[in-house]
């Protein structure tokens, strides 16, 4: 009876520190105005999207709501630069190819996506697909770790279709593996920069941080992603 006690209190405990820190996370300054912060690269990012609405379509598809899904990695768009995915891949893929994550883990393609996050989430999703939703024409992958399974995982990243498929995937996922109230953006937002393999609380503190800059080298003035995604929701999502 003790010990079940103990462990009754622990998880109370555990839901009183996640519910406290959701509440200091909400409460976060947010009076920034990014729009006019990051100018014409944040009106690119929304160009980008109205001349695209297949991804928002895609998502939708997969019983995933696309303004969540889009606002997550908003800032991912503002940052992204075709001549600086081309200079910072190359020379990494072969790295990549032939020895895996541990030598070599960049950002590919629009939504800024690393070879071990997709690796992750093909771990997941093989694992959860029974409780998954079917609504979503994802087979299962092939997770042997050798450079023909790298090779592939590559192609998938370029292919802009199979970012969308992972964004997707990313929220069906995180849906199974955290039981908090996920419209909430900046926790969403938060996990996927951060590491959605993370506990709740360590996603929710790395999420107050500020690391989010778009040149090529970083600078002083570094924001939060998560405020980021947040105010492109309001701003263009929420009813």
């Amino acid at each position: 009876m003790k010990k079940k006690l103990t462990y009754t209190q622990k998880l109370f405990s555990e839901f009183c520190a996640i519910m406290f820190l959701l509440i200091a996370f909400s409460c976060i300054n947010r009076g920034k105005d990014f729009k006019d912060i990051f100018g014409q690269k944040y009106l690119e990012a929304e160009e980008y999207l109205d001349n695209n609405k297949w991804i928002k379509d895609s998502i939708a598809k997969c019983g995933v709501d696309p303004h969540l899904a889009i606002s997550v990695v908003f800032p991912e768009l503002i940052r992204y630069s075709a001549v600086k995915d081309l200079v910072e891949t190359r020379g990494l893929e072969v790295l990549y190819t032939q020895y895996g994550s541990e030598y070599a883990d960049f950002s590919i393609g629009r939504f800024q996506m690393k070879p071990s996050f997709a690796n992750r989430l093909e771990n997941d999703w093989n694992l959860l697909l029974n409780n998954l939703p079917l609504n979503c024409n994802i087979k299962p992958f092939e997770l042997s770790d050798n450079p023909e399974a790298r090779i592939q995982r590559l192609m998938r990243l370029k292919d802009e279709k199979w970012q969308v498929k992972y964004l997707a995937m990313f929220l069906k996922i995180i849906n199974l593996k955290h039981k908090i109230d996920l419209n909430n953006i900046s926790f969403l937002a938060s996990a996927y920069n951060s590491g959605y393999w993370n506990d709740s609380i360590a996603i929710i503190e790395k999420g107050k941080r500020n690391f989010f800059y778009t040149g090529l080298i970083k600078s002083n003035e570094v924001y939060n992603y998560s405020e980021i995604s947040e105010y492109y929701y309001k701003k263009n999502c929420r009813k």
